[in-house]
């Protein structure tokens, strides 16, 4: 029997349980197929096998890409009229047809996939279009052209085989190609096989959104101010961590500004002078005294309160050493009208 091309009625279509030499479910889900389908048509034909059954086809290969048509049937996107093209193959021939599909087939890598993506980018169609046409989200596709800003040397590097997409990914974090270039050549070979290593040098003298001074002035008020920041695409989108500060002098001038106000607070209970500062170091911190705070003393002689007052006692302790322990950083330093200078935690 001659291999031929015919168009079949998809419902006439069942997966091969005889010939279908791919056991193991694929790694891409079936909606995202099935939207690249409908975008695209389907690209590739299916192979099939007469059935047992009268005018019914077993696809011994291509059975996701049937799978991802009975979808668009279920949501009424492909047309009752629409014929699947098929290549008929003899049964005794079916499963070498299958295994043939499935293992001659190379799959394109990964820098070609990102750089494809970043080329119709290019030619004019939007992230939303590009992702509408793949069936993937448009944050799968931002990751693409990240990766594919990386520069050339490191891209390079990793289709040669010499650094993971993991390790390429951390590049990523920054879109400073000179850096990149600068913190590749200076990599033990240690650090170029850990991606966490390789991360932390690209990012030592950033700020992010979890360090002390962003969370005091707050992520929102710094935006507010005209203040920029970017997110590592392949972190995690709910760590801080993955959020960097582009604008440090800003958020200096805001956090300053918070503590004046604060300072400000504390003039008001007659100290003679208050000074707010971001930094301190021990050698200036050894000049002042340190203010202690009062033991807090709560006896009563009521048992029927005792449990409440004790508890009443413990919040408020530990609601102090939150404050103190989240503001330990920004200090400001008092000193009583005429008396020594102490160290307050504002």
């Amino acid at each position: 029997m001659t291999n031929t091309i015919i168009d079949l009625n998809p419902t006439k279509l069942t997966v091969s349980l005889r010939y279908q030499a791919r056991k193991t479910p694929g790694q891409k889900p079936l909606p995202e197929l099935a939207d690249s389908i409908a975008a695209q048509g389907l690209l590739q034909n299916i192979v099939v096998t007469k059935a047992k059954k009268r005018g019914a086809y077993e696809v011994v290969a291509g059975g996701r890409r049937l799978q991802a048509i009975q979808l668009l049937m279920a949501d009424g996107r492909w047309p009752e009229d629409q014929q699947v093209p098929a290549l008929l193959v003899a049964g005794d021939t079916a499963l070498e047809a299958s295994i043939t599909e499935n293992v001659q087939r190379e799959a394109m890598h990964p820098a070609d996939e990102f750089e494809a993506f970043a080329a119709l980018i290019e030619q004019g169609q939007t992230i939303e279009d590009v992702a509408a046409r793949f069936g993937v989200s448009p944050h799968v596709v931002k990751r693409r052209m990240r990766l594919a800003s990386v520069a050339s040397e490191l891209i390079t590097a990793y289709r040669a085989g010499e650094m993971a997409l993991d390790a390429l990914m951390a590049f990523a974090v920054s879109e400073d190609r000179e850096r990149q270039r600068d913190v590749w050549a200076g990599l033990s070979d240690w650090e170029r096989a850990h991606p966490h290593a390789i991360r932390n040098r690209m990012t030592v003298d950033e700020l992010t959104a979890n360090s002390g001074i962003t969370r005091y002035v707050g992520l929102d008020a710094y935006h507010a101010a005209g203040g920029r920041s970017f997110r590592d695409l392949f972190a995690d989108e709910e760590d801080g961590r993955s959020i960097y500060i582009q604008d440090r002098t800003l958020l200096e001038q805001l956090a300053l500004a918070k503590l004046d106000a604060e300072a400000e607070a504390i003039r008001a209970e007659g100290w003679g002078w208050v000074e707010a500062t971001l930094e301190a170091d021990h050698e200036q911190l050894r000049n002042y005294g340190r203010l202690a705070r009062k033991p807090l003393h709560c006896w009563i002689f009521w048992p029927i309160w005792w449990l409440l007052v004790f508890k009443a006692c413990s919040t408020r302790r530990a609601r102090q050493q939150r404050h103190s322990m989240r503001l330990r950083p920004l200090m400001v330093l008092t000193r009583p009208a005429g008396g020594s200078l102490v160290q307050r935690a504002t």
